[in-house]
């Protein structure tokens, strides 16, 4: 792979490790809290934390899967 896309493929994976803490489900509460400058950056904050939101259902539904199935 080019080097550019590997620079590339290296800055996108630390931006999503990024977002994935700072817009933690956890997070969330605190957006109402918070004076964003404009509603398309609230947009862009709830929908990346409603992503992150359904992975973590996503994984806790597939682990009380595994759990029933091992009972």
């Amino acid at each position: 792979m080019p080097e550019k896309h590997t620079d590339l493929k290296d800055k996108l994976q630390h931006l999503y490790r990024q977002c994935r803490e700072t817009l933690s489900p956890e997070n969330m509460i605190l957006f109402d809290e918070i004076d964003f400058e404009n509603g398309d950056a609230f947009k862009f904050y709830m929908t990346l934390s409603e992503l992150f939101l359904q992975e973590q259902q996503e994984d806790l539904l597939k682990r009380k899967e595994q759990a029933n199935g091992k009972q």
